[in-house]
């Protein structure tokens, strides 16, 4: 077996792994994000209700999830075209089209999720809050080092999908040249 067969086999068998995990994250998130709402909320909401304050009602905690779930939602948009895209790679497809935009959609999603964070973060803050008394209320918007991370991760994903098209497109001249 050759460098280049036990790459290949290497790339499946993590490619196949990979795609089983997104497949598997996908209802976890979902279900992890509505128990927390349901039934721990105060992990969520913790450093914005003052000592006293009534407990969020169940339209509040609602709109905490529905709030959560926006940034969630693009998230496991991204999640799914991360699993079709390992499926492709399991496949010995590495370099196609189809692969680039795959990734260039995981992408996407990613820098969506990471720029909307903050502000749904913010919402859910001034949910949180609300039952606090007046001038206890709050609104704050949150970046982190994390995010910008994540954004630099995506803007990476993004250069890999153009590279992957060029690739592509340098092997089709390739074919034609001999």
């Amino acid at each position: 077996m050759t460098a280049v067969d036990t790459r290949r086999r290497h790339i499946n068998v993590l490619s196949r792994w990979a795609a089983w995990a997104c497949l598997l994250l996908i209802p976890c998130i979902v279900m992890l994000t509505a128990g927390i709402w349901i039934f721990l909320p105060d992990l969520v909401t913790e450093g914005f209700r003052v000592a006293g304050a009534p407990p969020m009602s169940p339209l509040q905690r609602l709109g905490g999830f529905a709030f959560t779930m926006i940034p969630a939602g693009i998230f496991l948009y991204g999640i799914w075209r991360l699993y079709c895209l390992f499926n492709l790679f399991a496949q010995g497809e590495l370099f196609s089209s189809r692969a680039a935009r795959h990734l260039h959609a995981f992408a996407a999603a990613l820098l969506i999720k990471t720029c909307l964070t903050p502000f749904t973060g913010a919402a859910i803050g001034v949910l949180a809050s609300w039952n606090n008394p007046p001038g206890e209320r709050m609104l704050a918007i949150s970046l982190s080092q994390a995010g910008v991370a994540w954004m630099l991760i995506a803007a990476l994903l993004f250069a890999l999908s153009w590279i992957m098209t060029v690739a592509e497109e340098i092997a089709e001249d390739q074919k034609l040249i001999v």
